[in-house]
């Protein structure tokens, strides 16, 4: 819960979280706006009376959340901005097609990964090496293959046929 304080007046709030804010004596005429200087009815609201007291002039303080941050209002940043539609742009495309989005992404994963093997074996010829280094090498990645392969096609065409 924030507390109100006045103008003209060095006052303590503390919020919620046990902070304190400590306020400013805005009479002071470093603290005093542009605008109540050139405005003679603002300057006059802000006058100190003859008796030393200001007019009661009662100013929310801002918002702060749980861990003590103010809430800034948005200010337009160009980049951020095209980040920030780039990234809705990505979203909505990939909700509205979904289907042809995981297509995708596993074609490109097959792609990428044979890329990878015949990558690999192409290494394997050019270094001369007779090993294939089947715990560690190129051996064991066409294990792994064989094993991927073996089963796909058992869970999409041998089951599928047997019942």
């Amino acid at each position: 819960m924030m507390q109100t304080f006045s103008i003209g007046t060095i006052a303590m709030s503390a919020n919620g979280g046990g902070h304190v804010n400590e306020a400013l004596d805005v009479d002071d005429e470093r603290y005093r706006s542009p605008q109540i200087a050139a405005d003679p009815e603002a300057a006059a609201a802000t006058e100190i009376r003859a008796n030393g007291d200001t007019p009661k002039q009662d100013v929310v303080a801002p918002k702060v959340d749980e861990d003590g941050f103010q809430a800034l209002p948005y200010e337009p940043n160009g980049i951020m901005d095209k980040v920030e539609k780039a990234r809705q742009f990505v979203f909505d495309f990939l909700s509205d097609h979904r289907t042809a989005a995981k297509v995708v992404l596993r074609v490109v994963l097959f792609l990428l990964f044979h890329a990878y093997l015949i990558g690999a074996i192409v290494h394997h010829h050019n270094s001369g090496t007779e090993d294939l280094e089947w715990c560690d090498g190129l051996g064991f990645l066409i294990i792994i293959t064989v094993i991927v392969y073996l089963g796909q096609i058992y869970g999409r065409i041998l089951r599928p046929l047997h019942r």
